[in-house]
């Protein structure tokens, strides 16, 4: 493809040497090289076990890639202005590619299948991305050289190790493929090469919307002038996809917004953040030796800020020098342009993200970067620089792959990887609140506390913290303290479903049943699909005295989400109804199958089995068996299971350990304020003590 041309005119290009690597054989091997070499630099991240920023929204909690079906697949490119499988954006292939990922076993313990994905999607956007550039600099071995500094760059990693970025590593691929079917417009290839541009570049909008500038940048590889007609003419049906994507993406984002309002558009914020990204991610491009999911921005962000100034001092001066060399090296030229014009869209004018900066953002325009280095070399190489071109294009490439590797070591598990970026960017709360996250994931709600208040002391307008303090605080079993800063979320987030539900659970914890009801229903108003908030709303009818209307909420909740927990909420409320039956003992035997260490489906099949009035029910063994595995799951310290065990003890006869064991459990009750249990199992000690087994009290259907 020849260089654009600034004049009206287009001058008759210079013949360039013929490409000894031009041929099909020379070709095939250069891209297996190419292939092999960035697979093996990456080659870590299928082991990678870390969960990234918006892995969670994306793949972890999403239904879509959970339980994966035609449904949900339908319903996600159906869902055009209020998305639901991915909140603000429209992107439905990308979903409906988890989706397929997650049929082949990809879930948030068995990540492989997301990698693999990814890892193949960059190693094919690394070899359009040759073909692009061969055909713009005409050298196979400067493309070539070019493309796998593209495809080892340590700024690449992010979107490949993180399953949520499969949206990135898509729309980018497709989008190269795009650029290679125009070039083959621009060579005469007729219609079905048009076509195949125009489906590609759709393709690419249906699975990241932030490629929308596209467009632009095949306006400037078509001949003649920037405004020559014939160009925009070309290019009208990408022109047209990308507005109504863009539509679409603002409609949507307020559709879904789940804070007050989106702030303001500050135009002169916007063009500062224009001014000074340019140099921040030519900077990252340069030095990459800190890679981070987070990075910090300059505070405060304005002009008056040395660091601030110094990056638009950057971008200013890299303009003026494009306009200077326009003539002298185009395709350099062409290359910041499209650089430039690829990375608009992630410049927040949405502003759904308070974080101005992310390394996934260069996946797609580093193109242009990449460009820059193919003219170069083959510049060096038409003027007989061939050595020397080459051993420093290598030695560079060695280097980067090296950064890669160091890139991907905080991957192979989430406390690195939040740890790496709380280590980077110290001052944004999204490295806090990550790390929280993680912890909180982990089970480690204790040490996740400090984390998230940590984020909210950084930035007391972060929905996210709050929201999190709460959520934990409510699994400490501290309700009132979780509402103070689930309050906070509501304000900061009123069209949140997930703190509507955190408040409901804390509601219920206080025995606040009606509160928890307004809560519950509330969160159901928001998302009708919400099936986690059936549950907690079947406790809350049943403490308000409703037993049938919890019964139903709960049996929606098992159908809906299928989890083992929901299963021993509704087998628990069925015991405490009309005590043990073929229902509930099923549905505790199908929780432990499915979760073989699930403590509260362990703990209550054991006291079914020992303390059932029916003898049916009973089987003292089995309570035993139960009652074993439930205390070492949680370590041997706990109260109530400690209180199970006595009870089995006792069911098999075994009085003498049964006393034992509830000693030990009463001390626990009493360490921990329990005065209902420990009322509860001083009456069963005293039967354990006159050789006699608990029994329930046999309840009326």
């Amino acid at each position: 493809m020849p260089a654009p041309s600034s004049d009206r005119v287009r001058r008759p290009a210079s013949p360039r040497p013929a490409d000894p690597l031009a041929s099909s054989r020379a070709t095939a091997l250069v891209v297996a090289a190419l292939v092999a070499t960035v697979a093996a630099v990456l080659a870590p991240v299928l082991g990678a076990r870390a969960i990234g920023l918006d892995d969670p929204q994306i793949v972890v909690a999403n239904p879509l890639v959970r339980a994966p079906g035609w449904e949900g697949v339908g319903r996600a490119f159906a869902e055009v202005l209020r998305p639901s499988s991915m909140d603000a954006y429209y992107m439905p292939l990308s979903m409906a590619s988890l989706a397929l990922d997650a049929v082949w076993g990809g879930s948030a313990s068995n990540l492989v299948p997301f990698h693999v994905t990814n890892l193949v999607l960059h190693l094919v956007a690394t070899v359009l991305a040759f073909v692009v550039l061969r055909r713009l600099v005409g050298s196979t071995a400067a493309a070539a050289l070019a493309a796998l500094v593209y495809g080892v760059h340590p700024v690449m990693v992010e979107a490949v190790a993180s399953a949520g970025e499969r949206k990135t590593v898509l729309s980018t691929a497709l989008a190269f493929a795009c650029l290679v079917a125009h070039g083959r417009v621009l060579d005469g290839g007729g219609s079905r090469a048009r076509i195949a541009s125009v489906a590609l570049f759709a393709l690419a909008l249906l699975a990241k919307p932030s490629v929308l500038t596209l467009p632009l940048v095949l306006v400037l590889l078509g001949p003649g002038p920037w405004s020559a007609r014939a160009k925009w003419v070309e290019v009208a049906p990408h022109l047209a996809l990308a507005v109504a994507s863009a539509f679409i993406s603002s409609a949507s984002v307020r559709a879904t917004w789940e804070f007050v309002a989106p702030p303001p558009l500050d135009p002169a914020d916007l063009v500062l953040k224009a001014l000074w990204l340019p140099a921040h991610y030519a900077g990252l491009w340069l030095w990459s030796a800190r890679t981070s999911t987070v990075h910090q921005p300059p505070s405060p962000f304005e002009l008056s800020n040395p660091v601030v100034l110094v990056g638009v001092a950057i971008t200013c001066v890299l303009a003026v020098s494009a306009w200077t060399m326009r003539r002298r090296a185009p395709l350099a030229v062409l290359g910041l342009l499209a650089f430039a014009l690829l990375l608009l869209p992630t410049y927040g004018i949405l502003r759904f993200s308070p974080t101005i900066s992310y390394e996934r953002y260069l996946h797609l325009p580093a193109i242009g970067f990449a460009l820059v280095i193919a003219a170069a070399l083959a510049s060096a190489l038409r003027r007989g620089h061939l050595v020397l071109a080459v051993g420093v294009a290598l030695v560079g490439v060695a280097g980067l792959a090296v950064g890669a590797r160091r890139a991907l070591e905080p991957w192979r598990d989430s406390v690195a990887l939040w740890t790496r970026a709380v280590e980077v960017a110290p001052g944004m709360a999204a490295s806090h609140n990550g790390l929280g996250a993680t912890l909180s994931d982990a089970g480690d709600d204790a040490g996740a506390e400090p984390r998230f208040e940590r984020a909210v002391a950084v930035d007391p307008g972060y929905g996210d913290g709050y929201y999190n303090l709460g959520r934990v605080r409510v699994r400490l079993g501290r309700p009132a303290e979780a509402l103070e800063s689930l309050e906070r979320a509501a304000a900061l987030m009123p069209g949140s479903e997930a703190v509507a539900l955190q408040r409901g659970l804390a509601f219920n914890m206080l025995g606040r049943p009606v509160e928890a009801e307004r809560e519950l229903r509330r969160a159901l108003t928001l998302r009708p699909d919400y099936a986690l908030a059936w549950g907690p709303l079947g406790v809350a009818r049943t403490l308000q005295g409703d037993a049938e209307g919890g019964l139903e909420a709960l049996r929606r909740a098992a159908d809906a989400t299928g989890e083992p927990g929901t299963r021993v909420m509704l087998a628990a409320a069925l015991i405490a109804h009309h005590g043990p039956d073929a229902e509930s003992v099923a549905l505790l035997e199908r929780a432990i199958a499915d979760q073989p260490d699930l403590v509260p489906a362990l703990n209550e099949l054991a006291w079914v089995r020992a303390t059932a009035s029916d003898p049916a029910w009973r089987d003292g063994a089995q309570a035993l068996a139960y009652s074993e595995r439930a205390l070492a799951a949680v370590g041997g310290a706990d109260p109530g299971v400690l209180d199970t065990r006595a009870a089995a003890e006792a069911a098999a006869g075994r009085y003498a350990d049964a006393v034992s064991t509830a000693r030990r459990a009463l001390d626990g009750a009493r360490a921990a304020g329990d005065s209902a249990l420990v009322v509860a199992i001083e009456s069963r000690l005293a039967a354990y003590r006159r050789g006699e087994s608990w029994r329930e009290a046999p309840r009326r259907r």
